[in-house]
């Protein structure tokens, strides 16, 4: 239970502070920190993942499932695979508005994120 705690609170922080209402309020009330904002958000994101990565790795308990030999060499590989066309797709995306670098070296203090929901090839 105290896995699924420390993932659920992670899951329920990171939606929080992802929402518009926060991120409106944070405008309003504080201005001067909202450049920021995205900056900041994925640093606690960071850092708020720690513990339950910490505790699911950790934890000493039987694997759900374990891949041996060829099943292995092919889990490995299609997941190698996925890395390769994750990091190949970033090229489709704005990485400093993700991170928050753009908002904040331009002083930017829109609420709604400038990139749309746009799928990479």
């Amino acid at each position: 239970m105290l896995l699924v705690g420390a993932w659920l609170v992670y899951f329920l922080l990171h939606s929080l502070f992802a929402s518009l209402a926060v991120k409106r309020w944070v405008a309003g009330s504080r201005p001067h920190l909202f450049p920021v904002y995205r900056l900041l958000f994925n640093l606690q994101s960071l850092l708020l993942l720690l513990p339950p990565l910490y505790l699911t790795y950790s934890w000493d308990a039987p694997f759900l499932w374990r891949w041996h030999g060829a099943a292995g060499w092919l889990a490995n590989g299609l997941a190698a695979i996925a890395l390769l066309l994750f990091i190949w797709s970033l090229k489709y995306y704005d990485s400093g508005e993700f991170i928050g670098s753009k908002q904040w070296r331009e002083r930017q203090c829109r609420v709604e994120d400038m990139e749309g929901f746009h799928i990479s090839p």
